[in-house]
C-alpha cells in the first residue's frame, strides 16, 4: 500500500502508536524509532555512493526491520510545528512485532506479553482506511465541481446554499467587486458591502465584509465574510471622538 501525506488524517501519529505499547518507555521507543530512520537515510547515502540499491537491514534483538519494512512503517509530514511522524497500519504490524520479540525497553516491573489488541486493531485496518479515504475524495472532488458549476451558473444556486464564502467566490468569479456591489444569484439580489477601518496610529487598515440579502421568505438575512481586527478601535469609534484628543 502506498500512504502520503494526504493521508495523514487518518494515520496515527507515532507518539500515540507507542503509547499502545504496554508498559514500552516511550522517550527510549522514540530514540529506537530515530535510530532506525537514521540508519536507513544512511544506507540511501551508502548506496548511492556504491551505485546499488542493496540496503543492510537494522537488526535489535536478533530482530531485522528491513529497508521494506521501514519504507512502509513512517509518513512524515511537514507542518508549521516541524515534522510529524505517522505511523501507518503496516507500520503498526511491525512495532507489534518489535515489541513482541523485545526490541523496546520496559519500566521496571512491566509485563513483556502486554495487550497489543488495539495497536493489532488498528494495523488490520488499512484496507478500510483507504477505502475511507477515497469516499472522502470522491466527495472532494463532487464539491469542487459543484462549486465550479455553481460559479459559472450563479442562476442555479439553491438560495439553502447560500453562504458569505460561495457568494462571495461567484461575485468575484463575476468580476462582481468593490465597496458596494450587488449581483443576481439563485434569482435573488446579493449585496456585498465592503467597511474600512483604520488601525489607531493609521498605518494600516483591515475591512468588514458583509453579503446580505432578503430570502423568498421576505427575511433580511446577513452573513460576515471577514471582521476587521480594527473594528472596536477608538479611531473608529464616534463615542470617543475617532481617537482624537479632546
Amino acid at each position: 500500500m502506498k500512504w502520503n501525506s494526504e493521508h495523514a488524517y487518518l494515520l496515527m501519529k507515532r507518539k500515540d502508536a507507542i503509547d499502545l505499547l504496554p508498559n514500552v518507555k516511550p522517550r527510549k521507543a522514540k530514540w529506537l524509532l530515530d535510530e532506525i530512520r537514521d540508519h536507513f537515510l544512511n544506507e540511501y547515502m551508502l548506496a548511492g555512493e556504491r551505485g546499488d540499491a542493496s540496503y543492510e537491514p537494522y537488526e535489535i534483538n536478533y530482530f531485522f526491520v528491513t529497508e521494506s519494512d521501514y519504507k512502509m512503517m513512517l509518513v512524515i509530514v511537514d507542518d508549521c510545528w516541524g515534522n510529524v511522524d505517522y505511523i501507518t497500519p503496516e507500520g503498526a504490524e511491525v512495532l507489534v512485532r518489535m515489541y513482541r520479540n523485545g526490541c523496546f525497553e520496559l519500566n521496571k516491573g512491566g509485563d513483556f506479553f502486554g495487550d497489543t489488541q488495539d495497536l493489532e486493531n488498528y494495523a488490520a485496518s488499512g484496507e478500510e482506511l483507504l477505502r475511507k479515504y477515497a469516499t472522502t475524495k470522491e466527495l472532494e472532488e463532487h464539491q469542487k465541481a459543484q462549486e465550479k458549476y455553481w460559479k459559472e451558473h450563479p442562476d442555479e444556486l439553491p438560495e439553502d446554499q447560500f453562504t458569505a464564502s460561495r457568494l462571495n467566490d461567484i461575485m468575484w468569479h463575476h468580476d462582481v467587486n468593490g465597496m458596494h456591489s450587488s449581483m443576481e444569484i439563485g434569482g435573488i439580489t446579493v449585496t456585498k458591502d465592503v467597511s474600512r477601518y483604520m488601525s489607531n496610529s493609521g498605518k494600516s487598515h483591515d475591512n468588514d465584509v458583509v453579503l446580505s440579502w432578503t430570502g423568498s421568505d421576505g427575511i433580511h438575512r446577513e452573513e460576515f465574510l471577514r471582521h476587521s481586527s480594527y473594528r472596536h478601535n477608538r479611531r473608529n469609534d464616534a463615542d470617543r471622538n475617532w481617537g482624537l484628543p479632546e
